[in-house]
């Protein structure tokens, strides 16, 4: 049976797009319900290609979103209160989920924790660098202020 390859996976390596020609047991049986394939016709190239341009056209959207907020955050300083110490120290650590709340409301804009790479433990009142993932292509580095509240 001729299929198009619809997506491919770590266990079918196939090109997107792609005509292959497989046993009709293991199309209709398997590729077919997990929608890795469509079966061969003019119809389900052409709606293949379409359904790829408009994921590329949202894709080249949503990157440019991204760089547009990484623009706009990349001077600015997001400031933390958290209990700590006499010396400056911080009871425990700062989470992400800390940072993102404090970015979210700064900017508005939702963050998301999984979004914040911070290369060691923030325990101490300072100012930190941080490193925002906005997109898989997209990065910036902010600066977040921890202060003692």
């Amino acid at each position: 049976m001729k299929v198009i390859v619809r997506k491919s996976t770590k266990d079918f390596k196939y090109k997107v797009k792609e005509i292959i020609e497989v046993k009709d047991g293991y199309a209709v049986n398997y590729l077919i319900p997990q929608q890795l394939v469509y079966p061969f016709s003019e119809a389900n190239q052409k709606i293949l290609e379409e359904n790829l341009r408009q994921a590329a056209s949202k894709a080249a959207l949503i990157k440019k979103e991204a760089v547009a907020t990484a623009a706009k955050i990349k001077k600015q300083v997001f400031t933390l209160g958290v209990k700590a110490g006499e010396k400056g120290n911080i009871f425990g650590s700062v989470t992400n989920l800390q940072i993102a709340k404090a970015i979210g409301d700064a900017i508005g804009i939702k963050v998301g924790h999984n979004q914040i790479e911070v290369k060691e433990p923030i325990t101490e009142v300072k100012r930190h660098t941080i490193t925002l993932k906005l997109h898989p292509e997209v990065q910036t580095d902010v600066t977040l202020e921890v202060k003692a509240v």
